[in-house]
């Protein structure tokens, strides 16, 4: 067994919490340090923060003030809201997002290791969007993109990262997607929620990882409690042997908890860590999480 501690950060302050939380481990003695933030929501403002000129962006300042911490992680953790799309179309906030590589760039000097992209906004440019997004993170090295793929064939295999001799598999998916579909030759795009896929994943990270983390975009929107769907889900997850839930897309905090299997087996579950960043100025969209564990 393992030794974790998590650590939520609201509005700034670092509440550190240590109850010597025990989050099962298959094999291995070595620790491995782990670090996630909730939405990256690029809205207008936030977009034009980072404008130098017409073509050009730098948003590095923007993560100064925690970068410290996701380098200092053995795998740090953003989930990317927005599409990195592309310049064929205008880059823009709200209700179809497009954001500029730029922004990339800083994910990578800040830290991050593993950028979530399935969301409900992930096909809000379409499908040459996704395919940019695609290749950009493809040439970062050292770079785990989950929830959208290049294939079929990327999208049946479960990506696993290891760290200190720990194999960890990674896996995410989304509810939807904003009421666009994707087209049925390039169905493999993008990790949609699907119960029967899920397991299937989970099958396979139980033969090749030492522990597993699901990332699961769900969820009501600005609603502080999880709803039954959510519940349900982790549910499996946690049957199937999902070690850790991470959960994204209703920019507000939603409780934590521990789910135990019929096994007996227990899964930590975060069902939302709200914002990270967000032009979303109401006060319950702007307390956000960070949660890490060792």
């Amino acid at each position: 067994m393992s030794k974790a501690s998590f650590t939520l950060l609201i509005l700034g302050l670092l509440l550190f919490v240590n109850n010597n939380i025990s989050i099962k481990k298959k094999s291995k003695k070595n620790t491995v340090n782990i670090i996630a933030v909730g939405d990256n929501l690029i809205h207008n403002s936030v977009l034009k923060s980072g404008r130098i000129n017409d073509s050009t962006y730098n948003f590095n300042r923007l993560f100064d003030i925690m970068k410290n911490d996701f380098q200092e992680a053995d795998l740090a953790i953003i989930n990317q809201e927005t599409i990195l799309g592309g310049s064929f179309k205008p880059y823009d906030g709200y209700p179809n997002f497009n954001s500029p590589n730029e922004l990339g760039d800083a994910m990578i000097e800040a830290g991050f290791d593993v950028i979530l992209q399935a969301s409900n906004h992930t096909l809000d440019v379409g499908i040459r969007g996704i395919e940019n997004c695609i290749d950009y993170w493809k040439k970062q090295k050292g770079i785990t993109c989950l929830g959208i793929n290049e294939s079929q064939k990327e999208k049946d295999n479960v990506k696993v990262v290891e760290k200190n001799g720990i194999k960890f598999a990674l896996l995410n998916y989304t509810y939807g997607l904003n009421g666009h579909i994707l087209p049925k030759d390039k169905s493999y795009l993008v990790n949609l929620i699907d119960t029967a896929l899920i397991i299937k994943d989970l099958q396979k990270a139980e033969q090749i990882a030492d522990f597993t983390i699901v990332f699961p975009h769900w969820g009501v929107e600005y609603v502080y409690q999880p709803n039954k769907h959510q519940k349900a889900l982790a549910k499996i997850m946690t049957e199937y042997g999902a070690d850790l839930i991470i959960g994204t897309h209703p920019h507000v905090l939603q409780p934590i908890e521990w789910i135990e299997g019929a096994s007996g087996n227990k899964t930590l579950c975060v069902y939302s860590l709200g914002n990270f960043m967000a032009e979303q100025a109401y006060s319950y969209n702007m307390v956000g999480g960070m949660v890490s564990f060792d």
